[in-house]
């Protein structure tokens, strides 16, 4: 699958957690989010800040993330750290590894 088509799949899926995305998929998506944000709020932004944006940068994050936890057959309780430590939740599914079902 090439990057686009994970871009916009990862886009699509924003409002659905209970899919599964590889860590690949995962990490394609969190690195698209971090350029794009930055341009815009570094160059392009001026004095105006949109919540917006906010949204669009967060919620497909998010998503993704919760995801990837059911691609790593892990529980859904995990995403609750975005409450607490976003930072720590957005490189967490990359390295946690894949847990055997037994």
């Amino acid at each position: 699958m090439n990057l686009f088509n994970t871009i916009k799949r990862s886009f699509m899926l924003s409002l659905n957690y209970s899919e599964q995305d590889s860590k690949w998929d995962y990490f394609v998506l969190l690195v698209f989010q971090i350029l794009w944000f930055a341009i815009y709020f570094f160059w392009l932004s001026g004095d105006s800040f949109s919540f917006l944006l906010l949204i669009f940068f967060i919620l497909p994050i998010v998503s993704a993330s919760l995801r990837c936890l059911n691609y790593l057959n892990r529980t859904k309780a995990i995403g609750l750290l975005w409450l607490i430590s976003p930072y720590l939740m957005v490189i967490l599914p990359l390295l946690l590894t894949k847990k055997h079902q037994e």
